[in-house]
């Protein structure tokens, strides 16, 4: 009777979510930290091997988790980086790059930097546990909605 009561199932779905995306944000700050970095000032190649350190530090501090959201039963939670900007001033950007700009860089690559698809990779890989970690999530859920229910027949 109680797992049938939709704000119930709500509240486990919402948890397992919320820990789901833990698991996501771990992966994916993983496969930040070990981006690779280029610190020359000038490409004389013509290809830069990854991004400089600064650039980095910054993807890595502006990266984070949006709140719970849930949009007409739709429950979920995105992780990315913030659209502050990283302080490396170019003629386009006089207050720095914005984060999103480089995130979108390197998923795609640039004339002057191969792609390094960081946020689709860390994805993949955080998929499986993910998902282990939500079904973890609803199964203790829903063993203590059920032995509140238990305890509950047994005072009556």
């Amino acid at each position: 009777k109680r797992i049938s009561n939709p704000y119930n199932t709500e509240m486990c779905i919402e948890i397992a979510v919320d820990k789901g995306s833990k698991v996501v944000a771990e992966y994916t700050l993983r496969e930040l930290e070990a981006m690779p970095v280029d610190n020359r000032p000038y490409v004389k190649d013509g290809m830069r091997k990854g991004v400089t350190q600064k650039v980095k530090n910054e993807l890595i501090k502006s990266f984070g988790v949006t709140p719970l959201a849930n949009y007409n039963g739709f429950i979920n939670k995105k992780t990315g980086v913030d659209y502050g900007y990283n302080g490396v001033a170019t003629r386009k950007y006089p207050k720095g790059q914005p984060n999103i700009v480089i995130a979108r860089s390197l998923e795609k690559g640039t004339s002057f930097m191969p792609k390094n698809p960081v946020f689709s990779r860390a994805s993949r890989k955080a998929r499986k546990p993910c998902l282990e970690e939500m079904e973890r999530s609803l199964n203790e859920s829903i063993e203590a909605i059920c032995l509140n229910n238990l305890r509950r027949s047994r005072v009556k």
